[in-house]
């Protein structure tokens, strides 16, 4: 079992990347979570010490190179604020792992919108969905997607219409469909 842990920092003005550090773990009961390691360098030309890191460690059963949340489409109308039905769209999540393979971590992984007053996500993460409360529409709404120590986000645009929707009509007056029957009520009948 290996677990990459990369050592870097933000790119800012003096940080540079300097170091990567790739560990193979043995005898482990469990194949994800974190563990502490306590470390310290030497400068073998002064012979100092710098006082002792400790770092989390998290370990992951493959190399994973990041996940992907897939969704069948990003845009949702939401119709279910005038029908009360909910309207939803599937979503998967894969790794990708750094030797190339693709696994479906969606019955694993955690997620959440940012605005839960546009689009939610199941408790299962394996679909988005508006039910007819949210309050609004959004172009660009985030949902985040973790696994393991990986996370990545999906973006959506949420279409919803207007309140009180009005509709202008050019003929007012209704005509009888060809082939449908017209329904007699009990009062006009002769």
């Amino acid at each position: 079992m290996f677990a990459p842990c990369l050592f870097h920092r933000v790119e800012a003005v003096g940080y540079q990347h300097v170091l990567q550090v790739d560990l193979e773990v043995n005898g482990l009961m469990l194949t994800q979570g974190s563990r502490e390691v306590t470390w310290q360098v030497e400068y073998p030309l002064t012979r100092t010490l710098t006082s002792e890191v400790r770092t989390l460690i998290r370990l992951a059963p493959q190399d994973l190179g990041g996940i992907v949340p897939l969704a069948m489409d990003t845009e949702i109308l939401n119709t279910a604020v005038l029908t009360g039905r909910t309207v939803a769209v599937p979503v998967k999540v894969v790794t990708v792992g750094t030797d190339g393979a693709v696994s479906d971590v969606t019955e694993s992984v955690e997620c959440k919108s940012t605005d839960e007053q546009v689009i939610k996500v199941s408790e299962r993460c394996d679909y988005v969905y508006v039910n007819g409360k949210e309050t609004r529409g959004k172009k660009r709404v985030t949902l985040n997607f973790t696994y393991s120590f990986l996370s990545a986000q999906l973006e959506m645009s949420v279409w919803i219409p207007r309140l009180p929707l009005l509709i202008d009509v050019a003929d007012p007056e209704l005509s009888q469909i060809k082939g449908w029957r017209v329904p007699v009520s009990a009062g006009s009948r002769r």
